[in-house]
Parts: C-alpha cells; sequence; structure tokens
C-alpha cells in the first residue's frame, strides 16, 4: 500500500493512499483522553453492474473493502454501521460487514485505555488498485512518543499582534 504521512489535525488524523489486490493495512492507535472513536473508510468504486432495479436489493460492489477496529488487550473486534438498505429502510442502524456502501464507519463512545488495531482488507479480489481515504478522531498514533495535549488555551492581543498558547500533558 501506498500512502501519504499523516496529517494530524486536533487529534483527528487523515490518511489517503491506495490499496492493491492482496494487500491490508494495519495502524495502531491510542484512545485521545476520554473522546469518542471514530474511524472512517471511503473509497473510489468503479461502476458496478448494470440493470439495476428500482427494488434490487443484490449488494453492486466491485471492490468491496472492510475496516474492522481491534482493541487489541481484549482482542474485540468492532464493526462498521449497516442501514437496514430497501429490504428494511426505516430499521435503525445496526453493526456488521457492510457490504453495500464504499462508506464505512466505526464508532466507540466508551473507549477504554490501551492499544487499537484499524484494519482495511478486502473481499475477493480487487478490479484494479484501489484510492481509499481514512480518517481517524479521538485516537493518535499508539507509536508515537509525544503525549497528547489537553486544556489548551490561548490569549490573544490582537493590538501587539501576539497569542499566549498553555496546555497540560
Amino acid at each position: 500500500a501506498q500512502f501519504m504521512d499523516w496529517a494530524i489535525l486536533n487529534p483527528v488524523a487523515f490518511r489517503e493512499g491506495e490499496l492493491a489486490d492482496g494487500e491490508s493495512i494495519v495502524e495502531e492507535i491510542a484512545p485521545y483522553g476520554d473522546e469518542p472513536l471514530r474511524v472512517t473508510l471511503m473509497w473510489n468504486e468503479p461502476m458496478g453492474p448494470t440493470g439495476f432495479g428500482g427494488n434490487d436489493t443484490t449488494p453492486s460492489l466491485v471492490n468491496d473493502l472492510d475496516v474492522r477496529l481491534v482493541e487489541t488487550g481484549t482482542n474485540t473486534t468492532y464493526y462498521p454501521y449497516v442501514l437496514g438498505g430497501l429490504a428494511d429502510p426505516n430499521s435503525p442502524a445496526t453493526t456488521g460487514d457492510n457490504v453495500l456502501d464504499n462508506v464505512e464507519q466505526i464508532y466507540l463512545e466508551d473507549v477504554t485505555a490501551g492499544t487499537y488495531e484499524v484494519r482495511v482488507t478486502h473481499k475477493d479480489n480487487l478490479s484494479e488498485t484501489t484510492s481509499y481515504s481514512l480518517m481517524i478522531s479521538g485516537a493518535i498514533d499508539a507509536n508515537d512518543p509525544r503525549e497528547a495535549v489537553t486544556n489548551l488555551a490561548a490569549e490573544v492581543d490582537y493590538l501587539a499582534g501576539t497569542a499566549d498558547l498553555s496546555w497540560d500533558h
């Protein structure tokens, strides 16, 4: 997998890259304080089979990528949201193996301290190298020696053109 380095924005990490057939991605992350953890995977999907009918519920993804979040201490796996689709459009979202959408999101509100792995894989064979975007909020790189910054505050003196920043580690 080729990708650009993480762009870190107020603990939101964003990565774009390409996934080739047979490849997978594993990222180790750690929760950022007591914030919820959100992992979103999006990918470019080639055109699926033609002949889609108005009420056809047959999955039509050509390249079915998957994202999972694994709490490494307990080996608990968290799955993305799955909507009821045309079969049951009024049902609330559940979690499981999403085989319908090229955007998948995992949301974990009650996060425990420790290490998690974000795993991106795919089913079957990819028809082509697939461009993807991965966004993670509420976490930091588990292998980053920097401590998370908390209680960030700023005092701005507009007349002097200065800003004083303070924070805790």
